[in-house]
């Protein structure tokens, strides 16, 4: 496993994806350092700063955090669907489920740099802003964690479609399409917490006491656990099967 996971980071460094991770960044210090919104609320800085936060989470935990999760999974298998890359990296003595897994500790750990950078932005932006350094750090730190944790059945979920299909477009598009969604899914009891693009969102919300929104704590977590065990499965089942 350890040269798989030196082989996969080699091929990473040589496109610009990674630099992606730091876009989340931006978003947390322009919304909270440079928004419009007043702080003279009931509550002071506290209830200033998760104001803020709230607004800051809904473009990136909507949208950027789970496109990005789709990107990362395309490129992981960009170079093995070039010219029977699959073939000849199974084709050495290495265990199939080993080239899943690797490949998703790859992600999850790009997407916890992205989450850890995207921090760094929310309180980069509380300090330069006019909340004067004030930072929920427990609210903060608990909302990254969870976040990051509810985006493993989706990114395994991502690494298994872009396995499957030859076309990085195609995934792209149905990460996509599957993402837009998520401004009506989120306010949904129903179909919220079954949502993988929206489950990082709402654990992101729920943990960081941010508005509330419809879906049930106890059944996100509870789906967002049977979906990772599912779609890791899935994706290990898919590698053992696939004749390269």
């Amino acid at each position: 496993m350890r040269r798989l996971w030196m082989s996969e980071w080699k091929k990473l460094k040589r496109s610009k994806v990674i630099s992606l991770c730091t876009i989340g960044g931006i978003i947390g210090l322009i919304i909270m350092g440079f928004s419009s919104m007043p702080i003279d609320v009931p509550n002071g800085l506290r209830e200033a700063f998760i104001l803020r936060f709230s607004f800051t989470v809904l473009p990136y935990g909507l949208l950027f955090f789970p496109l990005l999760t789709g990107v990362l999974a395309a490129f992981l298998c960009r170079f093995e669907h070039l010219a029977g890359g699959w073939r000849q990296l199974m084709s050495l003595p290495v265990k199939k489920p080993y080239v899943f897994i690797v490949k998703w500790l790859v992600m999850i750990s790009l997407l916890g740099v992205s989450q850890l950078i995207f921090g760094a932005g929310v309180v980069a932006g509380a300090y330069v802003g006019p909340l004067n350094g004030h930072v929920e750090w427990q609210s903060l730190s608990v909302a990254l964690v969870l976040s990051w944790l509810a985006v493993w059945p989706l990114a395994a979920l991502q690494l298994l479609l872009s396995m499957a299909w030859k076309s990085f477009a195609a995934s792209f598009a149905v990460n996509v399409m599957a993402v837009l969604p998520n401004i009506l899914i989120v306010n949904s009891e129903d179909f919220g917490p079954f949502y993988p693009w929206a489950q990082p969102f709402l654990a992101m919300v729920f943990s960081a006491d941010l508005p509330s929104f419809m879906a049930d704590r106890t059944t996100l977590l509870l789906v967002v656990t049977v979906g990772f065990i599912t779609c890791m499965a899935a994706g290990i089942g898919y590698t053992l099967r696939k004749a390269y």
